[in-house]
C-alpha cells in the first residue's frame, strides 16, 4: 500500500512539463512489465540496463527521461529531469499481468506529441514480444509512423532503439525500418551514450558579381563536439527561397569547411540589404558502439546567418515630358469644376542591364491648385527603354477671370531604389487659355394634365383645380433649384408640389385658383422661367404650360325645415288661424370645397316681405293667410303660399329655390258636425253597455 502510494506521487510531480530552457533531446523509454518478463531474468536485465543509461547520461531538463510502463495497460507516463528519481522508481517495479504492447506504443506517441519540435527524440521499447494482438501493434506502429513523418518533414531527429529477446517483435521493428521515418538500431544493450554537436557559419564576403549579376556569398563552417569523441562530421542544407536549388555542404571538427552560396540577379535583392540564410541538418544517426547507443544532439542556434548585401550599382538615369491628350472638359460645371488627360513619356536609360524582376511604379502628383483623377497606362516599368503614361488631372474651380492656369505634375519612382537618382522630375503644361464652353440644360414640359374644377368660394366665383405637368429635364442641375412659374392675371398660383425639379423626368401639381361662370371654359397660360444660371450651366425652356379647364355646375339653394329636407308641401290649420307658423333653412348643393360658402348671404322672400340670413341659420316664418271671408263654412280651403330663395349677391353661381306650400283651412260647419257624430257615438256605445249588464241581472233571477 505504502508503495503504491509512493509511486502515485512521484507520477504527479514528475509528470509536470519541464520549466525554462528549451528541451533538446527527449528519451522515451517503453518497459514491458508483464508476467512473461519474470522469465529468464528478463525484467532484472531490463532494470540494470536502464540504471547504466541514467548513470551514462543522467536526465536533465534539457534532455529528459519519460517512463511508460505497461502490462495489460499503460501506466501514466512519468517525466524525470533527475536520475535519483528516476533509479528510485525503477527499482519499485516488479513483473506481473498480461502483456499490451499496443497500448505502451501508443501512449509513447502521446508523450512525443507534446514536444513535437524536439530535435531530437529517442523512443527504446523493452519488450519480451508476448502478444497476440498483432493489429493492435500495427495500429499503434500506423501512429508513431505519422509522428515521425511530421518531425522528418520538419528536419527533426527520430530514432527507435529495440530490446528483445529471442527476435520477438520482428514484424514491429521491420516496418520500422522500411517506412525509413527513423533511425532503427537493434541493440543487444538499452544503454544510451550521447554527444553534443555544435556547428557555426560566418559570412567572409557578400558581393555582386558584375559579369552576372548574382550576388555571391562566401561561408566559412566549422563543427564542435562535446562527449562522445572528438572527430565527427555533420551535413548541412541551405534551403532559403532565394536560392535555385537547395545547396549541402559537409562540417567536420578536423577543418573548417567553406562554401560559396550563388543568388541569382532574378532573386538577389537589387537595393541590397539583410539576407537571412538559414541551414538545417538532419543529423547524425544513433549508431550502436561497444558501450551500449549512440546518440548525437546538434545544437540548432550556429544554422541562422544574417548576411548584409550591399546595394546593386546600376548607372540608371531618367527624364520626362508632359503634353496635352486633348481639351479641357467639365467634370462638374455645377462647380465650375474641370478636368483635362494628359500624356507622360517617361524615359529610362541604363548602361547596364538591370536585374530580372526589376519593378518600379512611377508616382504622379500634380500642383498648383490641380488634383490627379485618374491613371491609365502603365502601372509598373520594368525594363529600360520609353513609357506612356496618362492621367487626368482636375481643378476644384476656374478662377474669376476665365483663364486657365498652366497643368504641373511632379514625377516619382516609387518605392525608389537606391541605385535610382531619387530627386523628382517637374513638368509643366500651359493648356488652352479659355476653359470648356458652358452647358446647356433643357426643361421641357412633356405635357399637361387638369383635374376637374371644383368651387373654393362660391360669393366670388372662385373655382380651384390641380394641373399635373409632366417634365424632363436633360443635363446637370443644383439639387434644390425651385420651380418659377410666371402666370396671367386672372389665374393664382397656390401651391407647387414638388416645388423643386431635378434631372430625369417628374411630375409637378400645380395648385391654381381664378374666377368662372358655371360650366364655362377656363384657359389657362403658365409659363416656366429658366432658373438663374449655376455655375458653367445655362437652362433652356421648352414649352408652356396651355390648358383649358371647364368650371363647375352652378350650385342649388334649397330650402328645408329645420334640419329636415325636403320640406312638408302642405300644413294644416285651424279656421280660426290667421297665419302660418314655420321655421325654415337655407342649404346648398353641389361641387364644393371646404369653406365655400363662407361670407355668403341668401334672402328669404314670401308676399311682399323679404328676410336677410346665412346658409344653415334658422329663419321662423309667419305665411299671412287670406281674410276670413273667403273662406267655407261647409268645405275646408286650401290656400297656396309662394317662398322664394336667392342670393343677395348677384355674381354668386347659385340657382334659386322656390317652394309653394299648401295650408288647409279646416270649415266650420265640418267641425261641429264631427263633434256631434262624435257624441252621438259615445251615447250609443253607452246604452249598449248599460243594457247588456241590466239583462244579464234579470236572467240570474228568473233562474232562482
Amino acid at each position: 500500500m505504502i508503495q503504491t502510494i509512493f509511486i502515485a506521487l512521484l507520477s504527479l510531480i514528475t509528470s509536470l512539463p519541464v520549466q525554462g530552457g528549451a528541451v533538446q533531446l527527449l528519451r522515451v523509454i517503453v518497459l514491458d512489465t508483464s508476467g512473461s518478463m519474470e522469465k529468464g531474468g528478463r525484467h532484472r536485465s531490463s532494470i540494470s540496463e536502464i540504471e547504466q543509461t541514467v548513470q551514462a547520461q543522467p536526465p536533465s531538463a534539457a534532455a529528459p527521461i519519460a517512463l511508460i510502463t505497461f502490462s495489460g495497460v499503460a501506466a501514466p507516463p512519468l517525466q524525470f529531469t533527475s536520475a535519483e528519481s528516476l533509479l528510485a522508481h525503477v527499482r519499485t517495479l516488479r513483473p506481473g499481468g498480461g502483456t499490451n504492447i499496443a497500448a505502451g506504443l501508443r501512449a509513447g506517441v502521446q508523450e512525443m506529441q507534446r514536444y513535437s519540435d524536439v530535435p531530437h527524440v529517442v523512443l527504446t521499447l523493452i519488450s519480451d514480444g508476448e502478444d497476440s494482438d498483432q493489429n493492435g501493434v500495427d495500429q499503434a506502429e500506423e501512429q508513431l509512423s505519422r509522428l515521425f513523418t511530421t518531425r522528418k518533414d520538419k528536419h527533426l531527429q527520430n530514432t527507435v532503439v529495440a530490446k528483445s529477446w529471442d527476435r520477438a517483435n520482428a514484424r514491429l521493428f521491420e516496418r520500422i525500418r522500411e517506412r525509413g521515418t527513423a533511425t532503427l538500431v537493434e541493440s543487444g544493450s538499452a544503454r544510451l551514450l550521447s554527444r553534443s554537436l555544435h556547428p557555426s557559419l560566418q559570412i567572409l564576403t557578400t558581393q555582386w558579381n558584375p559579369s552576372t549579376g548574382s550576388l555571391e556569398i562566401e561561408l566559412e563552417g566549422r563543427l564542435r563536439v562535446d562527449g562522445g569523441g572528438d572527430v565527427a562530421s555533420l551535413v548541412v542544407q541551405a534551403n532559403s527561397p532565394l536560392l535555385p536549388a537547395p545547396i549541402s555542404f559537409e562540417l567536420s571538427t578536423q577543418n573548417a569547411t567553406h562554401a560559396k552560396l550563388v543568388i541569382p540577379a532574378d532573386r538577389a535583392p537589387a537595393d541590397g540589404g539583410p539576407i537571412d540564410l538559414r541551414f538545417h541538418s538532419s543529423g547524425p544517426s544513433a549508431v550502436p558502439v561497444a558501450e551500449g547507443t549512440l546518440v548525437s544532439t546538434v545544437d540548432t542556434a550556429g544554422l541562422a546567418v544574417l548576411a548584409s548585401a550591399p546595394p546593386r550599382k546600376i548607372d540608371l538615369s531618367w527624364n520626362a515630358s508632359i503634353s496635352s491628350a486633348g481639351s479641357a472638359e467639365w467634370s462638374d460645371p455645377l462647380s465650375r469644376k474641370m478636368k483635362t488627360d494628359v500624356d507622360i513619356e517617361l524615359e529610362l536609360h541604363s548602361a547596364s542591364p538591370l536585374p530580372i524582376g526589376f519593378s518600379l511604379v512611377p508616382r504622379i502628383e500634380a500642383l498648383d491648385g490641380w488634383q490627379l483623377a485618374a491613371a491609365t497606362g502603365e502601372s509598373s516599368i520594368t525594363q529600360i527603354g520609353k513609357h506612356s503614361l496618362r492621367r487626368t488631372l482636375e481643378r476644384d474651380s476656374v478662377p474669376a477671370d476665365g483663364k486657365v492656369p498652366a497643368a504641373a505634375v511632379r514625377i516619382l519612382l516609387d518605392p525608389a531604389p537606391k541605385f535610382v537618382h531619387p530627386d523628382p522630375i517637374e513638368r509643366r503644361l500651359v493648356l488652352d487659355a479659355a476653359p470648356p464652353s458652358e452647358t446647356i440644360t433643357t426643361i421641357r414640359v412633356d405635357g399637361v394634365q387638369a383635374h376637374p374644377a371644383r368651387w373654393c368660394r362660391i360669393i366670388d366665383s372662385a373655382v380651384e383645380l390641380v394641373a399635373e405637368v409632366s417634365f424632363k429635364v436633360d443635363g446637370p442641375i443644383a439639387p434644390d433649384t425651385k420651380i418659377v412659374v410666371e402666370s396671367e392675371v386672372p389665374v393664382e398660383i397656390r401651391d407647387i408640389d414638388p416645388s423643386q425639379i431635378s434631372t430625369g423626368s417628374q411630375v409637378v401639381k400645380f395648385l391654381l385658383r381664378t374666377r368662372c361662370d358655371p360650366d364655362a371654359e377656363i384657359p389657362i397660360a403658365l409659363r416656366i422661367l429658366p432658373p438663374s444660371n449655376q455655375g458653367a450651366v445655362r437652362f433652356n425652356i421648352q414649352g408652356d404650360v396651355q390648358l383649358t379647364a371647364v368650371g363647375p355646375p352652378a350650385a342649388t339653394l334649397l330650402i328645408s325645415e329645420g334640419s329636415e329636407l325636403p320640406l312638408p308641401a302642405q300644413l294644416e290649420l285651424a279656421d280660426n288661424a290667421e297665419a302660418a307658423s314655420l321655421t325654415l333653412c337655407a342649404r346648398i348643393e353641389g361641387d364644393l370645397l371646404p369653406g365655400a360658402e363662407e361670407g355668403l348671404r341668401v334672402r328669404w322672400s314670401q308676399g311682399g316681405a323679404s328676410w336677410v340670413s346665412t346658409l344653415g341659420e334658422p329663419i321662423p316664418l309667419s305665411l299671412s293667410l287670406p281674410p276670413r271671408s273667403t273662406r267655407s263654412w261647409i268645405w275646408d280651403t286650401t290656400v297656396p303660399v309662394e317662398v322664394l330663395l336667392e342670393s343677395t349677391s348677384e355674381s354668386a353661381p347659385l340657382l334659386p329655390d322656390s317652394r309653394t306650400i299648401h295650408v288647409m283651412i279646416a270649415a266650420p260647419l265640418k267641425r261641429l258636425l264631427m263633434v256631434f257624430a262624435a257624441f252621438l257615438l259615445g251615447t250609443a256605445i253607452v246604452v249598449c253597455l248599460w243594457r247588456a249588464i241590466v239583462g244579464s241581472g234579470s236572467g240570474v233571477r228568473e233562474a232562482n
